[in-house]
């Protein structure tokens, strides 16, 4: 296993940690705010473009569907001789995905293939149940190849109420 690699910290004593909170809290303090502008500036530009976008995606999705409805019509005399057609205006295409199984129910289908004998088409998982790991001791775990893991972090809250009173300070 390889060891943490240990960083040194750029804050050296508790007044400049609390004094980089307070630069945090400043910054998040202006991000809000040009995350607010920025939100403004977007719904006024979506206001005033909304009506022409929903016409142009209305027919865009019509010509789409209409030149899907013609290619799923006309499939077998378009592309009786070639998978591509070339066009003035773009390529139509015709390719086959691989068949895929789909299967309805999972039970049923596995009670058919047991009743019809088919038994290699059937997979049964087997993984270990932590939950059930998680009531074993260290020792039994060990035998197991398991272990317990006890995640930690550290976290920091900033309290803007403070930042004020430190402008009013200044």
């Amino acid at each position: 296993m390889a060891a943490k690699k240990e960083r040194t910290s750029a804050i050296k004593n508790d007044s400049a940690c609390d004094d980089r909170m307070c630069r945090l809290k400043e910054l998040e303090i202006e991000l809000t705010r040009l995350n607010a502008d920025l939100d403004d500036e977007i719904l006024e530009a979506l206001k005033r473009y909304s009506d022409q976008l929903q016409d142009l995606q209305l027919q865009y999705n019509q010509n789409d569907s209409d030149l899907r409805h013609y290619l799923e019509a006309e499939q077998d005399r378009l592309f009786q001789f070639s998978k591509s057609i070339k066009m003035v205006f773009g390529e139509l295409k015709r390719s086959e995905g691989t068949p895929s199984i789909v299967i309805d129910d999972p039970m049923k289908t596995v009670a058919a293939l047991e009743k019809l004998g088919l038994n290699d088409a059937i997979t049964v998982t087997r993984v270990p149940n932590k939950q059930v790991l998680k009531t074993f001791n260290d020792a039994t775990l060990k035998k197991v190849f398991a272990r317990r893991e006890q995640s930690r972090s550290v976290n920091y809250k900033l309290r803007a109420e403070k930042l004020e009173t430190k402008s009013a300070a200044a």
